[in-house]
């Protein structure tokens, strides 16, 4: 492995750990409300859960538009990214998961700006915030990565697997399962969340879509719930 590698390596874990906090442990992404009415309910149906946003939900969404906010940001295409990130706020389909991306993508550049001068990243900042764009978090972390020299394939496998996780942590404390048989099935999704970063990377905005309708409807109707854990 050659040193710009590993070097390309430690900065996308350190963006996407746990630890950085964008506060996605306080989303779930509608599978608090799944698990409540046992739509999801052990860790085959999670499993399940996660394989299906993988490839037809907003993982699959958000990834595309990463790719297109990486590849403006690697031209130098200012115009273009402005205009990915404003699409990219808009193709949110309910009201917490536009909070959900938003917050999270605002905790990012903020936290980023803060810790680890760079010019880029403080000025693409700075023109979302001149024109009123909310900070999405795929497209901003698609930006970041590019200004930062990590590879896209790198970070496309790093946002799907992290999203993996996050919606995994939250099945584990709602369902609930152990961390044993979450880990078992985070290397279930191995081959699924490479498969999925490899045909994002054949994409582009012509395929933006989403097809799992009942996870917007879990989201919307949660919303509504009185008691819950997570805001989404």
């Amino acid at each position: 492995m050659s040193t710009n590698i590993e070097a390309e390596l430690y900065k996308l874990l350190s963006l996407v750990s746990p630890s950085f906090p964008t506060g996605s442990f306080s989303f779930s992404h509608g599978l608090e409300y799944a698990i409540s009415i046992e739509t999801v309910h052990n860790a085959a149906s999670l499993q399940e859960w996660i394989e299906g946003l993988l490839y037809c939900g907003s993982p699959f969404l958000d990834g595309i538009l990463l790719k297109e906010a990486w590849l403006a940001a690697n031209s130098n295409n200012d115009l273009a990214l402005l205009s990915i990130c404003e699409t990219a706020v808009a193709l949110r389909s309910t009201s917490e998961l536009a909070l959900e991306c938003e917050s999270e993508g605002t905790a990012l550049l903020r936290t980023l700006v803060k810790i680890q001068p760079n010019s880029r990243i403080a000025d693409f900042a700075k023109q979302l915030q001149n024109q009123g764009i909310k900070p999405h978090y795929a497209a901003c972390l698609g930006a970041v990565t590019a200004f930062r020299g990590i590879h896209l394939r790198l970070c496309l496998i790093g946002f799907l697997n992290t999203f993996s996780s996050n919606i995994i942590n939250a099945g584990i404390k709602l369902i609930p399962i152990g961390q044993t048989q979450g880990q078992a099935v985070l290397g279930a999704l191995e081959p699924k969340v490479i498969e999925v970063a490899e045909n994002i990377r054949k994409k582009s905005l012509d395929d933006v879509g989403n097809a799992c309708i009942l996870c917007d409807i879990y989201s919307s109707t949660h919303e509504t719930v009185k008691s819950r854990l997570f805001r989404s």
